[in-house]
């Protein structure tokens, strides 16, 4: 992965899949990446072509975190509470940003998810949002059971305790 970066500038752009859908806005950059699970999750015509231009180029390289960081990031995660508000696309951004950040790159997340934000924030890592603003205070998502009480960040239709259908909820906290 590193072999691939533009080593005469030690900035780099970590786009998530938000950024991928703009990605003709970060073609003046010199160092972008990605993941491929995030290239996976564009799916629409437009943006799918776009992107593949870029790809194609060379101007945004796919890396692949090494699992020390994604057991680092999972660890951090589980220790703030919100493990289960992340996607497995969401840690693998944040374990390259932790990776190429330690390894000397000024790094910045590109990405309008406040739990990506919550975390870089926690490792001293740069975000910025796409579309949406991202403040200290988010609604969160919570699925709840309405016959036995059962809480979950994880978006699911069945309760794992009684199988009931989970009600979703929002409710403001701080990040």
């Amino acid at each position: 992965m590193r072999e691939s970066l533009r080593e005469d500038n030690k900035e780099i752009i970590v786009l998530d899949t938000a950024g991928l859908f703009i990605i003709s806005s970060f073609t003046a950059y010199k160092n972008l990446i990605t993941v491929s699970e995030a290239v996976e999750e564009v799916l629409d015509i437009e943006s799918k072509k776009d992107l593949d231009l870029v790809l194609e180029s060379g101007r945004l390289i796919v890396g692949k975190p090494s699992q020390k960081y994604v057991e680092e990031i999972i660890r951090k995660a589980r220790e703030m509470k919100i493990l289960e508000a992340l996607s497995e696309t969401d840690i693998k951004i944040l374990a390259l940003a932790k990776e190429l950040s330690e390894k000397g790159y000024k790094v910045t997340i590109v990405s309008d998810d406040s739990f990506i934000h919550r975390v870089a924030r926690e490792l001293n890592i740069k975000t910025v949002n796409v579309k949406r603003r991202v403040t200290g205070r988010s609604l969160v998502r919570t699925y709840v059971c309405p016959v036995c009480g059962y809480k979950t960040l994880k978006r699911l239709e069945k309760c794992p305790i009684c199988g009931s259908k989970l009600k979703a909820t929002k409710q403001q906290k701080d990040l």
